[in-house]
């Protein structure tokens, strides 16, 4: 499924919201969807909650973003995916890590 990106702004942060498919296909959409969202806020929220699948290519892509997040002072949180089947493949990977650990300043919250 086509992956859909909705970007929300208000005093308190930003929000990137994506449902869909996160996937290499749509690697190009997702990188220019992330430039789009970071100038927006200090405080920035990337929504995971509507993917139904994901690949390494998606994660690399959030790795970087986070990265550049972190050397720019900014703050992230990561909303997990609902679909759990996403979820497990990201735990059993070790790929969950890459979206956690690494960055005090970004969180993986279970879904609001």
């Amino acid at each position: 499924m086509k992956p859909e990106f909705k970007i929300t702004n208000k005093p308190e942060g930003s929000s990137l919201i994506i449902t869909g498919d996160l996937t290499v296909q749509f690697s190009e959409q997702f990188k220019n969807q992330l430039n789009k969202f970071y100038p927006k806020n200090d405080k920035l929220e990337l929504s995971l909650v509507g993917i139904t699948s994901a690949d390494v290519t998606s994660i690399q892509l959030i790795h970087t973003f986070k990265s550049f997040i972190k050397s720019n002072n900014k703050r992230m949180t990561v909303l997990s995916p609902e679909n759990s089947d996403v979820t497990e493949l990201l735990k059993k990977t070790g790929l969950i890590k890459i979206l956690s650990n690494e960055v005090p300043e970004i969180s993986i919250n279970k879904n609001k």
